[in-house]
């Protein structure tokens, strides 16, 4: 069997301090509960590792509830990202035995209930929560916890809430099982339904591991928290899954749904075809089919993806493909900031350089992108029917600005 070997972590108080190892804690040997570990999560959401898990899916992660009722279950913790995409967080410590067994099923469960919502539904539940554990959380309600993390200047309530319905309706929703020590079997699982279908929710697991600064071995804190992604599932679309339990065995899954396919990468054709087939006018496959080509004549590489083409510029530097423009094959288009930003400030060794374009060039693709973030604007291909060239020139504009920027630091 392979084995992993880790480092322990060492703190330097200063450059001429020795260095004091820390303590790994289990947390079945320092009396924490699961619930300690719900409120850290709440108290301190950015404890969860989103970016990491899917980068450009939302700028912040809000907490709207914890227990939250439904037909298979409490969910321990929920949350909303600022993009309205419900975020379901288990918590197990895997000293509890049903733990191994049951917990990847239980959060399909809850999903499932969840896909079921609307929005008032969802909003009257997190206000039965913040009522009753109120002292859990910083805010009253369900929207003031939303205005009061999001910036109650930059809060659209119309668009939220069409973000949430659609959201709600496609099935859209983020699974995290967090927890001390993931399992072999429950990561396998995981691992399974990846290998197995396509949903629209995405599963992760997350092991919080935990080292004490404490002289005392009977104290704990002061605490360090490490977050970690274990394993995780591509995002899936809506499929049958029945989870069975026999005795402490792993527990058995079945694809209810045979036609499910492994997620692929698509071509041009496949995208195409699929746009053609959602939207029967034509309008979108015509829309990307434009911008396709016309991408090719600028010279910018189209690399498939599973879902989406990859719209890359060219590195004036050294050819380096960026990561520029991605064309979704459920027709949507979106240009996250950070890729431009963190790909020039390597390319370019300049930090303020790559933020000033990066910038920029949000500011040039939310002229045509309707919706928009700190970091990101997307839109639907039928915003852009009729206006392909003046987004092209927009493009143009853009990779004039890089080049230029790049040929004055040289």
């Amino acid at each position: 069997m392979n084995k992993s070997y880790q480092g322990m972590p060492i703190f330097f108080k200063d450059k001429k301090n020795k260095g004091k190892q820390l303590v790994r804690i289990r947390l079945e040997e320092k009396q924490i509960n699961e619930g300690w570990i719900q409120d850290w999560l709440i108290s301190h959401p950015e404890l969860i590792p989103l970016q990491e898990i899917e980068p450009g899916i939302a700028d912040k992660i809000i907490p709207i509830g914890k227990e939250i009722s439904t037909s298979a279950g409490s969910i321990d913790n929920l949350y909303i990202t600022d993009t309205g995409i419900p975020v379901i967080v288990e918590t197990k410590l895997w000293r509890n035995p049903q733990a191994r067994r049951q917990v990847v099923g239980q959060i399909l469960d809850y999903a499932n209930c969840i896909s079921q919502w609307n929005y008032e539904k969802l909003i009257e539940e997190s206000n039965k929560s913040f009522k009753k554990f109120k002292e859990k959380f910083k805010h009253d309600d369900f929207l003031e916890a939303v205005k009061g993390n999001w910036g109650r200047s930059n809060y659209n309530h119309e668009k939220f809430i069409d973000q949430i319905s659609r959201n709600l309706a496609e099935g859209r929703i983020f699974l995290l099982i967090i927890g001390d020590g993931i399992r072999q079997e429950a990561k396998e699982l995981a691992n399974y339904i990846n290998r197995y279908a396509h949903l629209r929710f995405k599963l992760a697991l997350i092991e919080l591991e935990l080292f004490s600064f404490a002289e005392n071995p009977r104290d704990i804190y002061p605490l360090l928290i490490v977050p970690n992604i274990s394993a995780e599932t591509e995002a899936i679309e809506h499929i049958s899954l029945k989870v069975e339990y026999e005795g402490s065995q792993q527990p058995k899954v079945t694809i209810v749904d045979q036609k499910i396919e492994k997620p692929r990468a698509i071509s041009e054709e496949i995208l195409l075809e699929s746009l053609s087939q959602m939207d029967k006018s034509g309008q979108m496959a015509s829309v990307a089919k434009n911008l396709l080509s016309r991408f090719r004549e600028l010279g910018l590489a189209l690399e498939p993806k599973k879902g989406s083409i990859a719209v890359k510029m060219l590195s004036p530097k050294d050819g380096t493909p960026l990561s520029f423009l991605v064309l979704q094959q459920d027709g949507g288009i979106y240009h996250y900031s950070p890729w431009i930003w963190e790909q020039l400030k390597r390319q370019f060794n300049n930090e303020k350089l790559a933020a000033s374009i990066s910038k920029k060039a949000l500011e040039i693709f939310g002229k045509f992108l309707r919706h928009r973030t700190k970091e990101q604007v997307t839109g639907k291909l039928f915003d852009l029917s009729g206006k392909e060239e003046s987004f092209i020139l927009a493009v143009e504009d853009v990779l004039k600005i890089i080049k230029q920027k790049y040929n004055r630091t040289e």
